[in-house]
C-alpha cells in the first residue's frame, strides 16, 4: 500500500510514520507540503471565509494544485478528515486496508474550501464528536487503524481479531500479563485455567459486560446473535459462573443490581 498525505504541517508526520508497527510495515508514505504550491510571495495558503464570522479557510487552488501533482493511483481513494463526516469505524479500516493507494487531505484552521471535497470526490470521516485544530491527527489515527490490518504487519494477527469492534459490535475484553498478582490484584482464574473454550467464552462475556457499562448505545445499534442474547441475559442476571467484572477481584459484579438506579 502507498499512502499520500497532503498537509501544511508535514513535520507532524515524520516521527509517527517511522515508529512502531507503522514504521515496520512495508507501507510507503509520501507527505506533500501544500504550502509548496502557494504562488503568492508570502506563501499564504488561507484566506478569510465568505460570509464572515471569523476563522481562516485553506484556499482551494493550493490544495488542488498539490492534488493534481499526484500520480493517477493517488486519486482513486481520497479521504478528508472532518467533523462533518461519518464516524470512522473498524469496518472502514478493514475495507481501506485492501486499497492499493489512499490519499489523505488534511484541513486546518476553520477548514478547507468545500469545492475541494467536490473536485476530489473525497470521503468524509470523523473520528469523534469533537473539534481539533486540524486534520493531521485524525489522519494519523485512521492510518494507524488501517496499516495494522495489512498482511504481515502484526506479528500475530489473532491479536487484531480479538480487538474491540473487529468483526463484532461490542468491545474487546481486558488483557493481563505477568505477574499473576500485582499490588494485591489477581489475574482472573479463568485466564490461567488452560481451558481455551472457557477463556474464549469469558472474553466474549467480559466484552459484552464492558459494552453495557461503557458504550451501552452500541447494544442497540445492531442485531444480536442468539449467543450474544444468551450471554447478555446471563450478565444482567449475574449467572453463568463467570466473573464478568474481574477488576473487582472478589467475585462480585460491579454491574448495577436489579432495581438499582
Amino acid at each position: 500500500m502507498k499512502i499520500y498525505i497532503l498537509t501544511i504541517f508535514p513535520e507532524i508526520f515524520s516521527s509517527v510514520l517511522s515508529c512502531g508497527v507503522i514504521g515496520r510495515s512495508r507501507t510507503q508514505f509520501e507527505v506533500i507540503n501544500i504550502r509548496d504550491f502557494a504562488t503568492n510571495k508570502h506563501r499564504a495558503v488561507d484566506d478569510a471565509p465568505y460570509g464572515g464570522f471569523g476563522g481562516m479557510v485553506i484556499l482551494p487552488e493550493v490544495v488542488m494544485d498539490a492534488f493534481d501533482s499526484l500520480p493517477e493511483e493517488a486519486r482513486a481513494k481520497v479521504i478528508i478528515p472532518t467533523p462533518r463526516g461519518r464516524l470512522f469505524r473498524q469496518e472502514d479500516a478493514a475495507a481501506l486496508s485492501k486499497e492499493k493507494a489512499i490519499t489523505f487531505i488534511c484541513p486546518h484552521y476553520k477548514g478547507i474550501d468545500e469545492r475541494v471535497f467536490e473536485l476530489t470526490g473525497a470521503v468524509r470521516y470523523s473520528i469523534g464528536d469533537y473539534v481539533l485544530t486540524g486534520g493531521e491527527l485524525p489522519a494519523l489515527v485512521m492510518i494507524d487503524a488501517i496499516v495494522r490490518l495489512l498482511p504481515n504487519v502484526l506479528g500475530n494477527f489473532q491479536s487484531a481479531e480479538l480487538d474491540s469492534f473487529y468483526g463484532k459490535w461490542h468491545l474487546g475484553a481486558p488483557v493481563y500479563t505477568r505477574p499473576r498478582v500485582f499490588r494485591g490484584l489477581k489475574v482472573p482464574d479463568v485466564l490461567i485455567s488452560g481451558d481455551h473454550k472457557r477463556v474464549l467464552r469469558w472474553k466474549k462475556m467480559k466484552g459484552l459486560a464492558d459494552t453495557l457499562k461503557y458504550r451501552p448505545e452500541l447494544v442497540e445499534e445492531k442485531k444480536l446473535t442468539e449467543e450474544e442474547k444468551e450471554l447478555l441475559k446471563m450478565i444482567k442476571d449475574k449467572k453463568g459462573g463467570i466473573d464478568v467484572r474481574p477488576d473487582n477481584q472478589n467475585g462480585r459484579s460491579s454491574l448495577p443490581k436489579k432495581g438499582a438506579g
